[in-house]
């Protein structure tokens, strides 16, 4: 299995109608488009991950999982998504070690 991962610094929120997949998230690396983070009804088949031609990385998720990801975006860094071929296992998450209780120090 063969695993790319692409670094992300800057995002955009969408909050659309009329379709099937909303809100969406569209992460980049500097002012290169990455990854389309999309967010799908509870019961409502979920689409597989997939990758475009030109690379970009479509992962998909659960409505609910939402303000888990935009929090992971705010409050983060460094960050990347990271996609499995061929399983289409994709994430998005922290790309270094965290310290624990590290928002306590801050308080």
């Amino acid at each position: 299995m063969a695993t790319t991962q692409k670094v992300v610094d800057q995002y955009r929120i969408y909050y659309m109608t009329g379709g099937a997949e909303s809100p969406l998230i569209d992460v980049f690396s500097g002012s290169s488009h990455v990854a389309r983070l999309s967010f799908h009804a509870e019961g409502a088949p979920l689409p597989a991950n997939l990758v475009t031609q030109a690379g970009v990385f479509y992962l998909r998720y659960r409505l609910n999982q939402f303000e888990d990801v935009v929090g992971l975006l705010r409050h983060e860094q460094p960050l990347y998504v990271s996609l499995t071929t061929p399983s289409l296992i994709g994430f998005i998450g922290t790309s270094e070690h965290e310290p624990i209780g590290e928002e306590e120090s801050q308080r």
